[in-house]
């Protein structure tokens, strides 16, 4: 009994080692251009353990955010985070100003659910997401977008050296 013990042990040992860590360096955003209500509708997805790496690799110290540990101003510190690594353009114009709807963790406790919105959107033609979210703490990080609404989709996956990418509606 003893000798199927140490085997099972020893064969499984490689798989504990990165309990709590994932392979995938992978963000999600949805973007939906609510017509009715002449808004973008932001819904980003970023896994905690790289987020909080990224923003104290930007100066930040660490928030503890979705936790009962998280700082009193973590929103405010995640959302600045947002602004210099999430842009979105309309229309070939400036940055559009989006609003903080709110956050929180996923079912799994190892991502953060944001939700963004662009509000008073009208006449849209085009929009331009540049999203550098978490590519400074891993090389192979991949940022995929998906844009819907109005009458047109658009999905693409950005990465190192291609940060920005646009849909026309």
């Amino acid at each position: 009994m003893k000798l199927i013990f140490l085997f099972f042990t020893f064969l499984f040992l490689p798989f504990t080692e990165n309990v709590g860590t994932h392979e995938f360096h992978v963000s999600k955003c949805e973007i939906d251009y609510n017509t009715s209500e002449n808004a973008l509708q932001i819904t980003l997805h970023i896994f905690l353990d790289d987020l909080e790496l990224s923003m104290q690799e930007q100066g930040a110290e660490k928030q503890f955010l979705c936790t009962e540990k998280e700082l009193e101003n973590a929103e405010t510190v995640y959302f600045e985070y947002l602004k210099e690594n999430f842009q979105v353009q309309l229309n070939n114009g400036d940055i559009a100003d989006y609003q903080w709807v709110g956050k929180e963790i996923s079912n799994d406790l190892a991502a953060v659910w944001t939700y963004l919105e662009v509000p008073n959107v009208k006449d849209l033609s085009d929009i331009s997401v540049k999203n550098t979210v978490l590519m400074d703490v891993h090389d192979d990080q991949k940022n995929i977008v998906q844009i819907k609404g109005g009458g047109a989709r658009g999905y693409f996956l950005l990465q190192r050296g291609k940060e920005k990418q646009s849909v026309s509606f």
